[in-house]
């Protein structure tokens, strides 16, 4: 069985024999009963969403990254027990040195979106070198990094 992420319909429990499949078989571990694809309606192809893939170290910072970017009510509760429960298995060590690494980031990119906007720069060159800053950085955490960088430079008077 593999479940299909469909635009507009969410994700869809579609049985696949193989032989319906014959281009996408060098692509897909046979091992593994279920693994979530991405279908294009168009071309017909299957490709695997990257969130959907076993955790790796990348997969763990990006994880504990969105934790860490998290506003709102979310953050009554404490950072190191978000990051805890989104990550089992972390130890206290772990999750210091993350939180320590996080910190950094969020400052280089305050600093990068600050001095750019003194120097009057194009908003895309500001993402870019947010996204920049730390290669493990999932696109998604790039633009939430980046966003919390130009509020915090608009609300220091950098306009």
């Amino acid at each position: 069985m593999w479940l299909i992420q469909a635009p507009y319909l969410g994700t869809i429990p579609l049985r696949i024999k193989a032989k319906n499949v014959p281009k996408i078989s060098k692509t897909i571990n046979t091992q593994v009963a279920l693994r979530c694809v991405e279908v294009s309606l168009f071309s017909g192809s299957l490709s695997e969403i990257p969130a959907m893939k076993k955790p790796r170290k990348a997969d763990t910072f990006n994880t504990a990254f969105a934790v860490y970017l998290e506003w709102g009510p979310a953050t009554e509760t404490p950072l190191r027990e978000r990051i805890a429960k989104a990550i089992p298995g972390l130890r206290p060590a772990e999750i210091k040195k993350l939180i320590a690494e996080f910190d950094g980031l969020l400052s280089a990119a305050c600093r990068t979106v600050e001095e750019k906007v003194e120097r009057h720069q194009a908003e895309d060159d500001m993402r870019r070198s947010v996204a920049d800053l730390d290669p493990r950085i999932s696109a998604e955490n790039a633009s939430v990094l980046y966003n919390q960088a130009r509020y915090s430079a608009w609300r220091d008077g950098f306009r």
